[in-house]
């Protein structure tokens, strides 16, 4: 579904991606344009979804999702139309088609997402805005030293912003985010490779590092009021995991990720100026609150980590069930003892009702489609005020394409 995080990034649309494509995955029919469709109206997302002669094809919108192959080899991708160029991606890569070539490809279908005009500003927004605003006014009332230590406060403010920005980008939860993180190409997939790496320091990620001890610094001054020794030791620790940061984007990953970048600068920018910048000796009470306030961020983090691998996990894991519902031997075995419903072991087909009428009313559905289990509810609720009039079928979709064509 790379194609979808591909399309909804560049768009800059405002969807959880993790969600659309868990309830994409559950469609019967998740590869092709009436699932993406029905997904799309199903998160009440405008689209268009046409099919034009290709003598036409100059007509076509500059960013879409089009089925794109040879013969009965088409899969859904995202393409770009660049002037007389169309740019095709194919994953982690992409291809730049002449308007013939990409005819030759093209099957005619295309669907195209129409953004919707959102009020920007709502509750939620104030009420934040509101924190930090409210967060601002008490740092500024607490710390002494001048303007030179506010400067401090407020980079590493911006620093606390980076880090959890990045950190939602990094669990793919909002492609609109990811679109500003990786804004410095015009292809967001080096820049992913950055934020979905498992780099890591004593087995803890780089990301989780980062905001631990971003938290944990500008907490400590915000507490404390004034600039310590102890912070010193630990930005000329942060140096070296910024070094290392950067040498792995360039020589090991390979790519660059802007906000990364932006964030080793602003840690590189604060011990400067905590080098020059008036502080107290080293004391007990500042080490110890600042060994606390480290120590609470990384479990707060690292829990948050491994609560995200556990949602990770469940949606591979329902996606995997799609599939074992989808079986009709496991169909077949779950209503083996069943004396309500006729069930022949050589279909899909589950037969009740009147058996003796003359009319049946049928109806095919997956089990583990959303759009089947509403229709489904209707299908029933006419089942039991007609019982004794008609006979009922219920043919279950299989991805057995031979099967499937017999079935329909």
């Amino acid at each position: 579904m790379e194609y979808l995080r591909q399309y909804f990034t560049n768009i800059g649309l405002d969807v959880n991606i993790r969600d659309f494509e868990s309830s994409l995955q559950t469609h019967p029919f998740k590869d092709s344009l009436l699932g993406l469709s029905q997904t799309l109206e199903k998160f009440e997302i405008n689209h268009t979804t046409a099919q034009l002669p290709k003598e036409k094809i100059d007509l076509l919108p500059t960013k879409f999702v089009a089925p794109v192959g040879v013969e009965h080899s088409h899969k859904l991708r995202y393409v770009e139309k660049r002037g007389p160029v169309f740019r095709v991606f194919f994953d982690a890569t992409y291809r730049d088609l002449t308007l013939k070539e990409f005819g030759d490809l093209w099957n005619g279908i295309v669907i195209v997402i129409q953004k919707a005009k959102k009020n920007k500003f709502t509750l939620e927004t104030g009420i934040k805005f509101s924190a930090v605003v409210l967060f601002f006014v008490y740092a500024w009332f607490s710390i002494d030293g001048g303007i030179g230590i506010m400067v401090f406060f407020a980079l590493g403010l911006l620093n606390m912003s980076f880090s959890w920005i990045i950190r939602k980008v990094k669990s793919g939860d909002n492609v609109k985010l990811n679109q500003f993180v990786c804004s410095y190409s015009d292809s967001t997939q080096s820049c992913n490779d950055v934020l979905l790496s498992n780099a890591s320091v004593f087995g803890i990620s780089l990301i989780t590092l980062l905001s631990t001890f971003t938290f944990a610094t500008t907490l400590h001054v915000v507490i404390t009021g004034h600039l310590s020794q102890i912070q010193v030791i630990f930005f000329a620790l942060a140096i070296l995991f910024v070094g290392y940061s950067i040498y792995l984007q360039k020589y090991v990953l390979k790519s660059y990720c802007t906000y990364c970048l932006i964030s080793a600068a602003i840690v590189i920018l604060q011990f400067g100026l905590i080098v020059v910048l008036p502080m107290q000796l080293l004391n007990l009470l500042d080490v110890v609150l600042f060994i606390l306030l480290l120590s609470l961020n990384l479990v707060v983090w690292i829990s948050f980590d491994q609560a995200n691998k556990r949602s990770e996990a469940l949606l591979r894991d329902k996606v995997r069930l799609s599939g074992v519902k989808n079986n009709p031997d496991v169909i077949r075995v779950l209503f083996a003892n069943s004396r309500k419903v006729i069930f022949d072991q050589n279909s899909d087909t589950l037969i009740f009702g009147n058996l003796r009428a003359q009319h049946t009313i049928t109806l095919q559905i997956s089990l583990n489609c959303k759009f089947c289990k509403d229709t489904f509810e209707l299908f029933y609720d006419f089942f039991q005020a007609n019982k004794g009039q008609y006979k009922f079928r219920l043919l279950i979709y299989v991805h057995d394409k031979s099967k499937r064509e017999e079935v329909v």
